[in-house]
């Protein structure tokens, strides 16, 4: 049972936040924000007649989303295409800028039905109009309990928030899991809860804060975000190794406040004008210099930074006389130390560390991985870098060397839990690794790889042997030069660097003509678009490295803390790509539900309607949402059944081969069910009590083509929620070849997808049948229309057809125009029927003309041909009767070699648009 923080670690949290935080920027926004939602608001509940829907509803929340999701231009169009006076729409757009919104977003529209728009309107209307709490919280709760579906608490609660921002908080992914820390007790998203989560959140603000006198519960938001996320964790200093000698009487130990571990100093400039000391201001209070005595070739002690940059200091004449007339005039660096002690053994640079047998190779290996230390590739120290970074592999074999740098780098907050060796054990955290997706290798963006399941490497041997540093277990971050991260893994098994043309591995290079190259197995567990990759700009800021650009083969970031925050930002950056289905019905807040309920689900429909495509992409982001620390790519699997799919496919059975001197010999070999289950209850029981395990899921595609009752045999039972393991009527079945016990975890979930076009539900065996929900997946013919920015903003298909301009755009109207009437035909047909309409998909990504008729001549056509099992008599009869210009050929029964305007012709007499209501298609 999770217990939550205590009332001493609440407050330590609570100073740092405060410490750390810009609230007078943070409530400016929220402020900003408010003004425009309330505007915007009024005027609906003002200008409405008692009803409002999608339309209005999302794009108040699209107001609520950050710049970087939502920009300002596209809010103000969603604003002015509101059916509300001018007058309304000025004074919303007059509060829309750069400085509102401040949620991450991904819900896409809050979808309100006919019958549902006047219980939204009473819902705003009392947020608007009263600001009696009870009055408020008793519309949202008669709003939730209206059933609307699509819409939870992450959806409606940024709205709330800023109509009334002392009363309701903003519930989403990172504040739930933040408060869930606190106070060790889950937060539900679902709205029917909405009311009785946001006082848990008031009880916390008032009780501890944070509280800046008004009660915005954006203080309270931005607090448990900053928890969840770790950046209120104590920050492990930096350090830094101040290379020097004693070369005036100032910088002797004890002699006055510029000496040896009392201050860190130097122009701002070196003799040449160039910026070589600006290390200087980047170190922070807290951090810790180690003192590098260059004549002694030894560190002899340590201190602390203990003060900000100061560069109005009156240097006396002593340092001055150091530097050269311009330097002087420009003035100096200073940063004060204090707590200096002097080892009692110095750190020996060549027998401790440069010489050392056991600690050389490792010093080499740090030297080639990271630049700016304070020595060379030949052992040696640097000619300048007067105060230079030590990366944390570095500290830590400093540390190794000598036992009085671990004693001062412990007592002064620095901790080697991130790495192997000084102070850690076999338990340590993984290391993470930037890995360079495409080095030396322009035309290699990773994608190749993360379908491979590895880490590449190409050219000369010693790019292999880069792949050799992480080990199992470790964490690559994908960097793409020039564009940021796009996917993070975790390392299966090391490598020894070899060529796999010289392996025994079985996968397929990435380069062709036999070139060499090297691979770490890699498990991608998330892995991202162009379009949502990690910016470059972001890396910098997080990892605090400005000078970022050049990644090698394989490199370890020194700030490991910065490279989980950023394995952190893939996986929500991942969440929110994976976040709906483009023409999907049903939301995956509404598909979680059911699956949570039921553990399985059908998805039914037509072909075309994007049904795997929707069991996958809901799986991955399920898994991504639910886990933190997922498991991998393999928690997603799926297999296809067919008629000649069995038990011995799916549960176990015994395969048949042939040894020496025709000897046959039998192996067991477990399905594609048992062992996913035995994987998902491995996860399962490594599990801590109180967390949840890693969800797996199955995905069978064509489940209806399959014999059920004997592919699943006696593990039928077992699929039901309460008889699964730890369940209160758990259930044990015996296994029909093996004999071994079976039991099916409850962190597994099955996803069948079923093409109506080939069965019936009512044909699916009924004890199946049962222990499974079924999501109606119907053409959605208007989600082409919405993804298409020309199709979305013409004032009608047949407005795109009539007005000319581009060919594709007009014979893409018409298709979708098109499938609407043959699905209307299809539906009277009798042997037909609404299970073999058309589905929306085959009109997705048709970029030119050329690419809509291959679609129809090689897709949609032979579709209807089946059918009809080529009798192109009936097919002609029952659904292109009423054409000019048919698809078919009757005589020869056969789909015709049409061109683009036929098709276009044909297309435009199915829709009925007349011939003086289209314009002719503008190319071919």
């Amino acid at each position: 049972m999770a217990t939550g923080l205590s009332t001493e670690e609440i407050e330590a949290y609570l100073e740092r936040y405060r410490e750390q935080t810009n609230w007078e920027s943070l409530v400016a926004t929220a402020h900003q924000t408010s003004k425009a939602i309330q505007t915007l608001a009024e005027g609906i509940v003002t200008h409405s007649d008692g009803e409002i829907g999608t339309d209005e509803l999302t794009t108040l929340y699209r107001l609520c989303e950050n710049p970087d999701r939502s920009a300002p231009s596209t809010k103000r169009e969603r604003v002015q295409a509101l059916d509300l006076p001018q007058s309304v729409i000025d004074d919303v757009i007059e509060h829309i800028d750069d400085n509102i919104g401040i949620i991450g977003g991904g819900k896409g529209n809050l979808p309100i039905d006919d019958d549902e728009e006047a219980v939204a309107y009473t819902l705003l209307e009392q947020l608007v109009e009263s600001s009696d709490p009870d009055v408020i919280d008793a519309a949202v709760d008669e709003f939730a309990a209206a059933g609307v579906s699509g819409i939870q608490a992450g959806g409606l609660s940024p709205i709330c928030f800023f109509l009334h921002p002392t009363h309701y908080p903003v519930i989403n992914g990172g504040s739930r899991d933040g408060l869930e820390k606190v106070t060790g007790e889950a937060v539900s998203s679902q709205l029917s809860e909405y009311t009785e989560e946001a006082e848990r959140y008031r009880e916390i603000r008032d009780t501890y804060g944070p509280d800046r006198g008004d009660g915005n519960l954006r203080d309270l938001d931005w607090f448990l975000h900053l928890l969840v996320r770790g950046d209120l964790e104590p920050a492990t200093p930096t350090v830094w190794v101040e290379k020097t000698d004693i070369h005036a009487p100032y910088k002797e130990p004890g002699n006055g406040e510029l000496a040896l571990g009392r201050a860190v100093i130097s122009p701002q400039r070196d003799g040449g004008g160039r910026d070589s000391y600006w290390q200087l201001r980047e170190a922070d209070q807290g951090d810790i210099v180690l003192h590098l005595i260059q004549e002694d070739y030894a560190i002899i002690g340590a201190s602390v930074v203990d003060s900000g940059l100061i560069t109005d200091y009156d240097f006396p004449e002593s340092v001055e006389s150091r530097w050269d007339e311009q330097q002087q005039a420009q003035g100096g660096y200073l940063r004060k130390l204090r707590s200096f002690t002097r080892f009692d053994e110095p750190v020996d640079l060549k027998p401790d560390l440069f010489d050392h047998p056991d600690r050389q190779e490792e010093v080499d290996r740090i030297r080639e991985e990271y630049s700016g230390i304070f020595y060379n590739k030949n052992r040696g120290l640097v000619q300048g870098g007067y105060l230079t970074e030590a990366p944390d592999p570095l500290v830590e074999i400093l540390a190794d060397a000598s036992d009085d740098l671990t004693e001062y780098l412990s007592e002064h907050g620095y901790t080697f839990s991130a790495y192997g060796g000084t102070g850690t054990d076999d338990d340590s955290p993984p290391t993470h690794y930037l890995w360079n997706t495409n080095y030396e290798n322009d035309k290699t963006d990773g994608r190749a790889a993360f379908r491979r399941g590895v880490a590449a490497a190409y050219g000369p041997e010693r790019y292999g042997a880069k792949l050799t540093t992480p080990n199992a277990g470790d964490l690559l971050l994908a960097y793409r030069e020039g564009l940021g991260i796009i996917g993070a893994g975790t390392v299966i098994e090391e490598t020894d660097g070899t060529d796999i043309h010289d392996s025994e591995s079985d996968v397929e290079p990435i380069k062709d003509g036999g070139a060499t190259e090297y691979h770490l197995p890699v498990d991608w567990e998330y892995t991202l678009s162009d379009e949502h990759a990690i910016s470059l700009d972001t890396i910098r800021e997080v990892l605090g490295n400005e000078k970022i650009g050049h990644v090698k083969t394989v490199q370890e970031p020194s700030n490991q803390d910065g490279a989980a925050e950023l394995r952190e930002l893939v996986r929500r950056q991942y969440i929110d790509s994976y976040a709906a289905t483009p023409g999907s019905k049903h939301s995956y807040e509404a598909i979680r539900r059911q699956l949570e309920a039921k553990k399985q689900l059908v998805f039914h429909g037509p072909p075309g309607t994007g049904k795997t495509y929707t069991a996958r992409r809901f799986a991955n982001w399920y898994r991504a949402t639910v886990d933190e620390t997922a498991v991998g790519a393999e928690q997603v699997r799926t297999v296809t059944f067919h008629p000649s799919f069995a038990y011995e496919d799916f549960l176990e059975g015994f395969t048949a081969s042939v040894e020496g001197e025709g000897q046959v010999a039998y192996d067991y070999k477990k399905g594609a069910f048992a062992s996913i289950v035995a994987d998902a209850t491995a996860a399962y029981e490594a599990t801590p009590k109180g967390k949840d395990a890693p969800p797996f899921f199955l995905i069978i595609d064509e489940i209806n083509r399959g014999n059920l009752a004997q592919i699943f045999g006696e593990t039928i039972t077992l699929l039901e929620a309460d008889k699964r393991m730890d369940q209160p009527n758990e259930v044990t079945a015996q296994l029909a070849h093996s004999g071994e016990p079976f039991t099916i975890p409850p962190n597994l979930y099955l996803i069948g997808t079923m093409n109506t076009a080939d069965e019936s539900i009512a044909l699916i065996d009924t004890a199946l049948r049962r222990r499974f929900r079924f999501l109606a997946f119907p053409p959605q013919l208007e989600t082409v229309t919405e993804s298409d920015p020309v199709l979305r903003d013409a004032a009608s298909l047949e407005a795109v057809i009539d007005g000319g301009g581009d060919a594709r755009n007009q014979l893409l109207a018409a298709s979708i125009l098109g499938v609407e009437a043959l699905n209307a035909e299809i539906i009277d047909v009798r042997q037909l029927g609404k299970g073999k309409q058309l589905g929306h998909t085959y009109l997705f990504d048709c970029p030119d003309v050329q690419a809509i008729v291959d679609t129809w001549q090689y897709e949609i056509m032979p579709q209807l041909e089946e059918y009809y099992f080529g009798q192109f008599d009936a097919l002609q009869r029952d659904l292109f009767d009423d054409v000019d210009q048919s698809l078919l050929d009757t005589d020869q029964q056969t789909v015709t070699a049409f061109s683009a305007t036929e098709l276009y012709e044909c297309l435009c007499d199915l829709a009925g648009i007349p011939n003086d209501e289209r314009v002719s298609l503008t190319s071919t």
